[in-house]
């Protein structure tokens, strides 16, 4: 797995924790997502627009707080499945 997907993966884990803000994440994947489209592997880059997307339907006020952290949760989950049909395969 891709070392970016794995921290992507792990800061969206920690937000749905309550360990960090969400401020904390939008900050952190601005920083280590730029540019991300030429090193990064397709899984990687897929789950960041797809947690980047969320945010955005949020800061535009289609998305209140709660259905943000249900879209993460969904995505955190699907990137789940998706690493462990991965693993099986």
């Amino acid at each position: 797995m891709d070392p970016l997907e794995t921290a992507i993966r792990s800061h969206l884990d920690l937000y749905l924790a309550g360990a960090v803000t969400l401020n904390d994440v939008q900050d952190w994947l601005v920083r280590s997502t730029f540019g991300m489209e030429e090193t990064a592997s397709p899984d990687a880059v897929q789950l960041a627009y797809a947690i980047e997307l969320v945010l955005a339907e949020l800061t535009s006020g289609y998305l209140t707080p709660d259905q943000l952290r249900a879209n993460l949760r969904t995505i955190a989950d699907d990137a789940r499945l998706h690493e462990k049909a991965i693993i099986n395969a």
